[in-house]
């Protein structure tokens, strides 16, 4: 036995029995919960539309907390996405040109027309990246920012961060606007 149990015995201290504890509550019936004279049915039906005006006030609550939610995440995706597009663009550009660059193999050279302001960010991108794909750059100067042309001798493709933005914004509003429990 633990030493706190021999010094309560040695101070003269009993150990609790069945005895010892508090009895059971009384069982709770309609007639002892409804004060003397209160009609049960009248009772039963007062609690049933508490509970049902609790419940629905809970449903618009939630409803309310979703909607909230949603704003919330809708004004951060407004915010939010046309600034990652922005800092994703050059990766995202120099990655994919790596990629189809890798495909065309070591001939043809995949020519990289770009805006006048992404040329450092593209260039820096292209240096990271751990193989030096076969890729000319060429400065547009009519070209707007965010903005690139990927050719190639049989192909080609325009990359638009702002149109791509635009499409995911949209997207993210048609799911938002949609939230639900």
């Amino acid at each position: 036995m633990g030493l706190a149990f021999e010094q309560f015995a040695a101070e003269g201290g009993a150990v609790p029995t069945k005895a010892d504890e508090p009895p059971a509550p009384p069982e709770l019936t309609a007639e002892a919960a409804l004060p003397e004279g209160t009609d049960e049915k009248d009772a039963i039906e007062r609690i049933a539309a508490a509970l049902e005006a609790a419940t629905s006030d809970a449903d618009r609550v939630s409803v309310q907390a979703v909607a909230a939610a949603a704003r919330a995440l809708g004004e951060a995706a407004e915010t939010l996405l046309p600034a990652l597009a922005r800092d994703g663009f050059a990766p995202c550009l120099a990655e994919t040109a790596r990629q189809i660059a890798e495909r065309l193999g070591e001939a043809p050279a995949l020519r990289l027309a770009h805006a006048p302001g992404d040329r450092d960010a593209i260039e820096a991108a292209l240096a990271g990246l751990p193989a030096q794909p076969n890729i000319t750059l060429d400065e547009d100067p009519v070209r707007e920012p965010g903005t690139a042309e990927l050719s190639w001798p049989d192909g080609g493709a325009r990359i638009d961060i702002e149109a791509m933005t635009a499409t995911a914004l949209e997207e993210a509003r048609r799911r938002l606007d949609g939230a639900t429990l």
